[in-house]
């Protein structure tokens, strides 16, 4: 499942992860998440004529897009159970 598809995974991924991020997003203060925004903007590749001020949501998916990436990348060659 690291590789893809990701489909079936995706349902339980959200539930699981999203109100973890949303707690961490949730206690950055404003003018940190200010920051973040537009770093998640930036990451994104949002398109905003102007500054779009704080959206906690959008820097959850940025987050999460990174978790994701990060856990993708991840080394799982230790787990195959043809090594065993």
């Amino acid at each position: 499942m690291q590789e893809g598809p990701h489909d079936l995974l995706d349902d339980a991924w959200d539930k699981t992860l999203g109100p973890v991020l949303r707690a961490i997003v949730g206690a950055i203060p404003r003018h940190e998440a200010a920051l973040l925004t537009i770093g998640a903007v930036w990451d994104l590749d949002e398109d905003y004529e102007t500054a779009p001020g704080i959206m906690p949501d959008l820097i959850q998916r940025n987050l999460q897009q990174m978790v994701s990436k990060m856990a993708g990348a991840r080394d799982m060659s230790r787990f195959d159970p043809t090594l065993f």
